[in-house]
């Protein structure tokens, strides 16, 4: 009756640790309180996906976002912008941790495992080949004169799948094997 707690928003309440008559004594956790409107989503990265999604000063972007809940056959997703990356990699983790702040994630509770995919920023002057077609030696085998093989170096910029997105200033127009 003496002490009413307010908060700066409104939400729903978890984990409480409340009941009529118990006394609360300073810092003390009564419950958390969790905001609808102000869900993130934290998942990891590999550490090449990671460096492609770092800015000109070294900070991770803030690229789109969709986060993705499958419910017995029904998706409810969710859009957002990364907002930052984990300080550290975690003990005995690979990869990287990112964190993305999502607009609008009705049906959305806090531990839903979601599946993320992130919109990254295109790449320019690329070819896209079969993942088979690149050596350990990141080079490429393409016609050239009389219709002999020579060997081209190409810079493999990304993966998807099973095909790879390269670059080189000498492959456009080239038959590669």
């Amino acid at each position: 009756d003496d002490t009413t707690l307010m908060a700066a928003f409104d939400g729903t309440l978890s984990e409480t640790d409340v009941v009529a008559g118990r006394l609360a004594s300073a810092n003390e956790k009564l419950a958390v309180l969790i905001d609808a409107e102000a869900l993130e989503v934290a998942f990891r990265v590999s550490t090449a996906q990671f460096a492609r999604l770092l800015g000109d000063d070294g900070t991770v972007m803030a690229a789109p976002v969709t986060a993705t809940l499958d419910v017995s056959g029904v998706d409810l997703s969710a859009t957002g912008v990364i907002s930052r990356s984990s300080a550290g990699s975690g003990d005995v983790q690979t990869g990287r941790l990112i964190f993305a702040q999502l607009d609008n994630a009705r049906g959305f509770k806090p531990g839903d495992f979601v599946t993320v995919s992130v919109q990254e920023p295109p790449l320019d002057k690329v070819v896209r080949l079969p993942a088979s077609a690149v050596d350990a030696a990141n080079q490429v085998l393409v016609l050239g004169a009389d219709d002999r093989l020579e060997a081209l170096s190409v810079r493999v910029l990304h993966r998807e799948g099973d095909d790879v997105l390269v670059r080189s200033p000498d492959i456009a127009g080239r038959d590669v094997v």
